[in-house]
C-alpha cells in the first residue's frame, strides 16, 4: 500500500465522521485502474472461515473535485 492506514483514517477523518461499522476499502486487485463515472463497483468483507459478512454495490458519478458514490 501506498499511504499506511493510520494516515487514511487521518485524511478521510478530515473530510468526513467516520462511525462505528464503517469499513474503508483500501486495495483493489491487480490490474485494476482508476474509478470513473459510470463504473460499478462491487465489494465484500467475509470472516477467515470465507463466511460473507457485509456487500456494497456502487455506481460512481462525476461531481466537481472528486466523485461521488451511490449505492
Amino acid at each position: 500500500m501506498i499511504f499506511r492506514i493510520p494516515r487514511l483514517i487521518e485524511h478521510i477523518s478530515s473530510i468526513m465522521t467516520l462511525e462505528e461499522g464503517d469499513l474503508i476499502l483500501t486495495g483493489t486487485p491487480e490490474g485494476v485502474g482508476p474509478v470513473v463515472a459510470g463504473d460499478k463497483v462491487e465489494c465484500a468483507l467475509a470472516d477467515a472461515d470465507g463466511k460473507q459478512l457485509a456487500s456494497l454495490e456502487f455506481t460512481a458519478t462525476a461531481r466537481q473535485g472528486g466523485y461521488e458514490f451511490h449505492g
